[in-house]
Formats: C-alpha cells, sequence, structure tokens
C-alpha cells in the first residue's frame, strides 16, 4: 500500500506527497535497495487542496484527506479517523 501511495506521490510538489515519498524509498532501501517502479499509470490527478487521483493497472486509487474520500463516494469511519487525528497522526 505504501509504495502504491508513494508512486501517486511521485509526481506531486505538495511537502506531505514529498514526505511520503521519501519515507517508502528509506523503506525499500532497508529491505533492497531500489527505486519505487513505476507502474501502468494513466491520469494521476492533483485536486488542488484535497489529494491526488489516479489509475494504475486498471484501478481506481485516491490518496488524500478523509474528506477527500468522503467527498468521492467513499464511506469512512468518521469516529476513527477522529480517534487518530487526535492521537496526531493525519
Amino acid at each position: 500500500m505504501l509504495q502504491t501511495a508513494a508512486l501517486l506521490a511521485q509526481g506531486s510538489t505538495h511537502p506531505l506527497s514529498r514526505a511520503l515519498v521519501d519515507h517508502a524509498q528509506a523503506l525499500l532501501d532497508h529491505i533492497q535497495p531500489r527505486q519505487i517502479v513505476p507502474a501502468q499509470t494513466a491520469g494521476i490527478s492533483e485536486v488542488s487542496g484535497h489529494g491526488l487521483r489516479a489509475e494504475i493497472g486498471g484501478e481506481h486509487y485516491l490518496l488524500g484527506s478523509p474528506a477527500f474520500a468522503i467527498r468521492e463516494g467513499i464511506a469512512v469511519d468518521e469516529q476513527q479517523i477522529l480517534a487518530l487525528q487526535q492521537q496526531g497522526k493525519p
């Protein structure tokens, strides 16, 4: 999942995207030195202020805030999101 998220974030200049890519690369380097390998992607697009949307290998992906997921029709456990946010986790 981390590699897929990093793949989406690779083209973004957002500080959180850059941190995600750097973290994924550091973990991959720890396991086995390699680059995050691009998969067959179609149309990675940034939705300003919300996140990223892409199609990879025929599957649709979103990377962004809980509000972005809700806006895109994805059910989220708002109580679990609130609990994580209260712990200081994004």
